[in-house]
């Protein structure tokens, strides 16, 4: 689950800014709070070296807003300090990396060998109760990991032929020209799984199909193809009966995209 989950996360973490959505990950395995001290410690010192900082702090921690917020100034002479920042974020991540493979590699039998070890979804609920409050983004990884631990194994025809359709008929007659990914806010994470099938559609040559992300309760019936989060599948199919509905576990890497890719090509080839 961790693994299926974790580009997602990181992409929300370095471009969105929001760090708490690698606080489940730590406590998965507490060791690795070393780690993230020994980066975090790194960081510090590179920029201490280089005298290299920010001039306002940076809200949200978006890498985007780190290098927009860096001060040019630094020991080295001017520009400098953009080198400073930029070093102190790739050399922290580095040492969190080794230290947290060293930790990894040397318990890894032993973790795979302890029943409820690693458990992401509960370190998700310990993260929660440990902030006192819900969170959006710990919610979305939530989903992420339950629908991980349900299983990818099915396929577009299966699904379809679950909600109460005949699949061949469905997969045959329903043209795809929309395809919408709901989430609850319509942002963040379903954005992202929108760029990412946009560009496998636009790399298999196929035209003329949309893709767009959208709250699940602004969905109006009008969408060809519907891709949810698994836990949000049902909700989605009660907004647009009449569209095909995919469930993934994770927006930023799901197979079923390839599956659907397959799906639009086939029928803009049957057009021409």
């Amino acid at each position: 689950m961790a693994r299926a989950s974790a580009p997602g996360a990181i992409v929300i973490q370095f471009l969105g800014g929001i760090h708490e959505i690698y606080f489940p990950y730590v406590l998965m395995k507490p060791i690795l709070v070393i780690a993230a001290i020994a980066g975090g410690m790194t960081g510090v010192a590179t920029n201490a070296i280089f005298g290299s900082g920010l001039r306002a702090p940076a809200a949200p921690g978006s890498i985007i807003a780190v290098l927009i917020q860096t001060s040019g100034d630094s020991n080295f002479g001017p520009g400098w300090g953009y080198v400073g920042v930029t070093l102190s974020v790739i050399l922290a991540a580095t040492v969190s990396f080794l230290v947290s493979a060293l930790f990894l590699l040397r318990t890894r039998k032993r973790d795979l060998a302890t029943e409820g070890a690693g458990d992401l979804a509960a370190a998700i609920a310990q993260t929660e109760a440990n902030k006192g409050k819900s969170s959006d983004a710990l919610s979305g990884l939530r989903a992420s990991a339950e629908g991980t631990a349900a299983g990818e194994g099915t396929t577009i025809a299966d699904e379809v032929t679950a909600g109460g359709v005949a699949a061949g008929a469905v997969l045959t007659d329903k043209r795809v020209d929309h395809i919408v990914f709901a989430c609850d806010a319509g942002m963040g994470s379903s954005a992202m799984g929108a760029s990412v099938l946009r560009n496998k559609i636009k790399k298999a040559g196929v035209e003329g199909v949309t893709v767009v992300n959208q709250a699940i309760a602004n969905l109006d019936g009008t969408a060809d193809l519907i891709i949810t989060q698994n836990q949000l599948t049902d909700r989605a199919r009660a907004k647009s009966p009449n569209s095909i509905h995919v469930s993934v576990d994770n927006f930023m890497n799901s197979p079923k995209y390839d599956e659907v890719v397959d799906l639009v090509r086939e029928q803009h080839q049957d057009k021409e």
